[in-house]
């Protein structure tokens, strides 16, 4: 059956399993509703209370759209289990944010690896293998499609094309599929994308 995880007056969304299925990264709005990254550990069943990875960082002075408190948002883990891939505006005043890497420790430092427009629709996702990370852009042009970089950052290059979007990346256990949503058909609907190599 269902239950709660987590219970509090704010926003929880983006849960992102450990590789060794033991923590659970999410992002949440509590206390007082910033987007922070969390993560819970599972122990015989049961999940431990959230700790704080990211803390809240004020931009100064306030974006125009966003207002003055970054967000971290769409976490997504290392093979190794020891940092965390996610999207920020922290170190951008005008735009929803760049990928960053930090361990996965509370107040952890930072690198931003890669910085493009956002749209805050990336929700990066690593390959089983580690070595390709796919996320949606639209990098200046009119639709949201699937784009892959190496996981340290580097050249960027589109995997789908077409005049509709395709959003909300992740990958199969075994590498060889990418589920997504697109409105391709007209109304939103989960697709899978098999990944033939290369």
């Amino acid at each position: 059956g269902l239950r709660n995880l987590t219970a509090h007056p704010g926003r929880d969304t983006s849960p992102a399993w450990h590789p060794d299925g033991k923590r659970l990264a999410f992002v949440s709005t509590r206390p007082n509703g910033n987007y922070n990254i969390y993560a819970m550990r599972f122990a015989n069943g049961q999940f431990s209370e959230p700790e704080q990875l990211t803390f809240d960082f004020e931009l100064k002075p306030p974006t125009v759209y966003y207002g003055k408190w970054a967000l971290h948002i769409h976490p997504t883990w290392t093979r190794d289990g020891k940092e965390l891939i996610f999207i920020s505006n922290r170190d951008n005043k005008h735009g929803s944010g760049g990928f960053y890497r930090m361990k996965a420790e509370p107040g952890a430092a930072m690198t931003r690896f890669h910085y493009e427009e956002t749209t805050w629709k990336a929700r990066p996702t690593l390959s089983p293998d580690g070595a390709k990370l796919v996320y949606s852009s639209y990098l200046g042009r009119q639709w949201q499609q699937l784009w892959a970089m190496p996981p340290q950052g580097g050249d960027a290059f589109p995997l789908t094309y077409g005049d509709f979007d395709r959003t909300t990346p992740r990958w199969s256990p075994d590498g060889s599929r990418i589920a997504f949503v697109s409105n391709q058909g007209g109304d939103t609907s989960l697709w899978l994308w098999h990944w033939f190599g290369g």
